[in-house]
C-alpha cells in the first residue's frame, strides 16, 4: 500500500482573516494600553507633586513655619534647591511628560506663598490650606532654577513662567493633598469656579491666604518721600481694602513705610468738607457720577446664597430682589445686611429700584436699617459688621441670603451668586461676563483722600498709582478681585454704562 503525505498550508483567505483579527484586536487593545500608560504617567506626576508638598511642609517645620525665601537676584537660590535635602531624589522634580528630560524642574510653586521681596510668608497666613495651591504642572527650568507662579519679581514670571497642561494638570495644596484636574474648564486661571483659578490666582481675593503683596508690582520709585510710619487715610468703600492693602504693599516695596486706614463710605459721605466740591457725593449711590474722578476700579456684586441653600433661587429680577430686601418675599428666609451707611448696601438697593433718602437705606419709603423682623413672619433681617461677617453668616445658614461684591471675596466653595434677570435675558455671574459688561449689577469702587490729612500728598500719590498705573494693575488683586478703572456714564447703576 502506497502512502502519500500531503502538507497543506494556509490559504490566502485564511491568512487574510488572521491578519484582520489581529488588526481588530490591536485597534481595541492599543488605545487601552495607551490610556493605561498615560494614566500611569499621570499617577507618577501626581505622586511627584504630593511628595514635593510633603517636602515643603517638612521645610516649613524646620524653618520657623516659614515658606521658602527666593532671592530675586540669584535664581540658583530657588525653592527647588532649598527643598532638595527634603526631596531626596531629583527625579521627583520632573513630570514624566516633560520632554526636557532629567535634570529639569517641571513644577512651579504658588507665588502667593512668597511676599514681594522674596521672603516666604508664615504658614499661619494660609487660612485655608486645603484650598490654597502649593505646586502645579508648569514651565520647566534646569535645576536648581525653578519657577514661581504669579510672583512679580521672578524673572520667569508672566508669559514665561506659567502652568502647563500636561495631564489636564496635577496640582497640590498646602495641606499636603494633591489631585489631577481632568477637563479644560477646571484649568481656567481666571474662573472663580475652576480649581486652578481658585487655588493659584484668586485665593488671596477669597481670603484663603493673607498676603496682600502677592503678585504686586511696585512702582519704579515712590511718587513722594514717605517717612517711617506714614499713616495714610483713604476715604471710600471698605470693599476696596484688599486693593489698598496691595497698593500699600507695592508702595512699601519701593521703599516706603505706609500704614493704611480706610474710613468707609459713611465717613466719606459725611465729610464732604474734606474733599473738593466735585468729589463729595451726597451718598454712595451717586458714585457712578463721572465728575467724581476717583474711580480706582470697577466691582461686581449681587445676591449671595450658601452652596447648600434651600431657597432654590436660580435667577432674580430687580423687582424680586426688592421683595427680599423689603422682607415681603414668600417663604422662609433670613436677610443679612450691613448698616445704613454701607455703600454696597445703598448701591444694590438703588440698582434694584429703591430710593436712598437722607443717607438711609429705604425701600419704598420704609427704612429697614435696624429691623430684626419684617412684614413676612417667616423672614428675619440681621445686621452684620462687615463683608467677611456677612459671608460667614450667609454661608452657614441654608436659608440665608445677602448681597456681596467681588471685592469682598466670593468663596465659591461656601457661597454662590444668584443669576440676574434684567428683563431681556438672564445674566450668569461669571468673571468674563462681568468684565465684558454683561452684568447689570456693577459699580465703581471710588476713593478719595482727605485734603486736611497731614499725609495727603503721599495718600494722593498712592491713589494715583492705584488708579492709573498699568504697573499696579498687573497685581493679582486687580486681575482676580477687581476690574480695571472705567469711565462711567449715567447717574444710576441700573441705567449707566461704562467703557474700559
Amino acid at each position: 500500500m502506497m502512502r502519500t503525505d500531503v502538507r497543506r498550508g494556509f490559504t490566502l483567505i485564511e491568512l487574510l482573516v488572521v491578519i484582520a483579527v489581529i488588526a481588530i484586536l490591536a485597534s481595541i487593545l492599543f488605545p487601552v494600553f495607551a490610556k493605561a500608560t498615560a494614566k500611569a504617567k499621570q499617577t507618577a506626576c501626581l505622586s511627584n507633586v504630593r511628595q514635593l508638598t510633603t517636602a515643603l511642609l517638612m521645610f516649613t517645620q524646620d524653618n520657623k513655619n516659614t515658606y521658602p525665601t527666593v532671592d530675586p537676584s540669584d535664581l540658583t537660590k530657588s525653592w527647588a534647591g532649598q527643598l532638595e535635602s527634603f526631596v531626596g531624589n531629583r527625579k521627583i522634580y520632573r513630570c514624566p511628560l516633560d520632554d526636557n528630560g532629567d535634570g529639569y524642574v517641571s513644577y512651579v510653586m504658588n507665588g502667593m506663598l512668597v511676599a514681594y521681596d522674596g521672603t516666604g510668608i508664615q504658614t499661619s497666613a494660609v487660612k485655608d490650606p486645603a484650598d490654597v495651591g502649593a505646586f502645579v504642572d508648569g514651565t520647566s527650568y534646569k535645576f536648581p532654577e525653578s519657577g514661581v507662579l504669579n510672583w512679580s519679581q521672578d524673572s520667569h514670571s508672566g508669559s514665561a513662567c506659567t502652568y502647563v497642561e500636561r495631564h489636564s494638570l496635577c496640582q497640590s495644596y498646602c495641606d499636603g493633598h494633591a489631585e489631577p484636574l481632568n477637563g479644560p474648564k477646571l484649568c481656567d486661571p481666571v474662573s472663580f469656579y475652576a480649581p486652578l483659578g481658585q487655588a493659584f490666582y484668586a485665593a488671596n481675593s477669597f481670603g484663603w491666604v493673607n498676603n496682600p503683596s502677592a503678585g504686586v508690582v511696585a512702582p519704579g520709585a515712590k511718587f513722594a518721600a514717605a517717612t517711617d510710619n506714614t499713616a495714610v487715610t483713604i476715604m471710600g468703600s471698605t470693599t476696596a481694602v484688599p486693593l489698598w492693602s496691595a497698593a500699600a504693599a507695592a508702595w512699601n516695596a519701593a521703599g516706603g513705610a505706609v500704614t493704611l486706614t480706610c474710613t468707609g463710605s459713611g465717613h466719606w459721605k459725611d465729610s464732604g468738607s474734606d474733599l473738593g466740591a466735585s468729589d463729595a457725593p451726597a451718598g454712595s449711590a451717586n458714585c457712578p457720577d463721572k465728575t467724581i474722578g476717583h474711580v480706582i476700579a470697577t466691582d461686581a456684586y449681587g445676591i449671595a446664597v450658601p452652596t447648600d441653600s434651600r431657597l432654590n433661587l436660580k435667577a432674580l429680577t430687580a423687582a424680586q430682589i426688592l421683595t427680599y430686601l423689603q422682607g415681603t418675599a414668600t417663604g422662609t428666609y433670613h436677610l443679612y445686611t450691613r448698616n445704613a451707611s454701607s455703600g454696597t448696601r445703598m448701591s444694590i438697593e438703588a440698582a434694584a429700584g429703591g430710593t436712598v433718602i437722607g443717607g438711609k437705606w429705604t425701600v419704598n419709603g420704609s427704612d429697614i436699617a435696624n429691623s430684626t423682623s419684617s412684614t413676612n413672619a417667616n423672614a428675619t433681617v440681621t445686621l452684620v459688621t462687615s463683608a467677611a461677617d456677612m459671608a460667614t453668616k450667609v454661608a452657614a445658614d441654608p436659608y440665608g441670603i445677602g448681597f456681596i461684591s467681588v471685592g469682598d471675596g466670593i468663596d465659591p466653595i461656601k457661597l454662590q451668586m444668584v443669576n440676574f434677570n434684567n428683563g431681556s435675558k438672564t445674566e450668569i455671574f461669571d468673571r468674563a461676563a462681568v468684565a465684558n459688561g454683561n452684568w447689570d449689577l456693577i459699580r465703581p469702587v471710588v476713593a478719595a483722600v482727605p485734603t486736611t490729612s497731614t499725609n495727603a500728598t503721599v495718600a494722593g500719590d498712592m491713589l494715583t498709582y492705584a488708579r492709573d498705573s498699568a504697573t499696579f494693575q498687573k497685581s493679582l488683586i486687580y486681575s482676580t478681585g477687581f476690574f480695571p478703572p472705567a469711565l462711567w456714564v449715567g447717574s444710576a447703576l441700573n441705567t449707566g454704562s461704562y467703557t474700559n
